[in-house]
Parts: C-alpha cells; sequence; structure tokens
C-alpha cells in the first residue's frame, strides 16, 4: 500500500520576540485543534501545497521564511498510512490578523498554551518552539 501524501503548515508569527502559532478549530467541534494540512493530489509538490492551503484556509499570502521541518510515515488510528511533510512558515505581518471561516475558528497560541492538538497535528511543534 502507498502512503498518501500530507503537507502540515505551522504558521508562526513574532509577538515581542515570542512565537506564536496559528490554530484552526472546527467550528463543529472547538475542542479540535489543528494546523493548516493538506493531502496531495498526483504530482503536487510540497513547498507549492503547503503555501496554497495556508493561503486558501487562513487568507495568509506573505512569509519572511518558510523551513522544512522533517518528513515521516504515520499510520493514523483507522489504518491509513501517510506519508506527512511538516513546514514552518513564518508572516511577514506581525499582526497576523486572521478571520475565522466558515468551517473554523482560528486563534494564535504561545509556547505557554499546552493545548492537545488533533491525532496527528501537533506531532513536530516542539521543533517550532
Amino acid at each position: 500500500m502507498n502512503p498518501v501524501k500530507k503537507v502540515y503548515a505551522y504558521v508562526v508569527r513574532y509577538v515581542e520576540g515570542e512565537p506564536q502559532i496559528l490554530t484552526l478549530q472546527p467550528l463543529e467541534n472547538l475542542s479540535d485543534l489543528r494546523v493548516p494540512r493538506r493531502i496531495l493530489k498526483n504530482q503536487e509538490d510540497t513547498y507549492s501545497s503547503v503555501l496554497q492551503e495556508v493561503k486558501d484556509q487562513t487568507g495568509i499570502e506573505e512569509f519572511e521564511d518558510m523551513t522544512f521541518v522533517t518528513d515521516d510515515l504515520w499510520k493514523s488510528e483507522d489504518g491509513n498510512l501517510y506519508h506527512r511533510f511538516f513546514y514552518r512558515l513564518v508572516t511577514a505581518d506581525e499582526s497576523g490578523e486572521v478571520s475565522d471561516s466558515d468551517d473554523f475558528h482560528m486563534q494564535w497560541i504561545s509556547r505557554e498554551e499546552q493545548v492537545p492538538f488533533q491525532e496527528g497535528y501537533g506531532d513536530y511543534i516542539s521543533r517550532v518552539f
């Protein structure tokens, strides 16, 4: 079985020198904390796909820095196998203003806010802070 490819974006802004990460919470279940992610189609490249997904989900288009964090093979609780690619994107705009979408509530969290991410989303968050 070939793994399904996914990209994940840890979108970061700095407030008074401290990093914050943009999180998404589905409106139907605000206890699920996520970051932007996308399943790749056919031969999509990870770099373009992660940028497009962040733009589509958050409206943020400009970044000072984009760093590849890691990739891994991961088996979800339902048994599906994924090849995951994680990126860190630092916003060029310190305000990082975002608005809720039709599907998600968006908020910035800091390192001190130890909140549980939905399975598979926060696995490399420590590499961002």
